[in-house]
């Protein structure tokens, strides 16, 4: 397994953990856009940053809008309490 570095903008909300995963709720400076960080410990982790990891020249999306978010992540926003 390769160990890479991402760079963003963003403010960390709130964090929700279970027995094998940590997920982590980002702000992006664009209003009602979220990223959704997963680490699932030594099975690796990933960024949600939109509908695609990145756009072929390697930049990150926009983000999650809120609608989505809420609707998968609500555990997230109730954390960082914005339900």
């Amino acid at each position: 397994m390769q160990t890479v570095e991402v760079r963003f903008r963003g403010e960390k909300l709130s964090t929700v953990t279970s027995e094998d995963r940590a997920y982590t709720l980002y702000h992006t400076p664009r209003r009602d856009y979220y990223f959704v960080h997963y680490d699932r410990g030594e099975a690796g982790a990933y960024l949600v940053t939109g509908k695609n990891a990145a756009v072929p020249n390697g930049h990150l999306r926009e983000g999650v809008r809120e609608k989505h978010t809420r609707s998968i992540w609500s555990e997230l926003l109730s954390a960082a309490g914005l339900d």
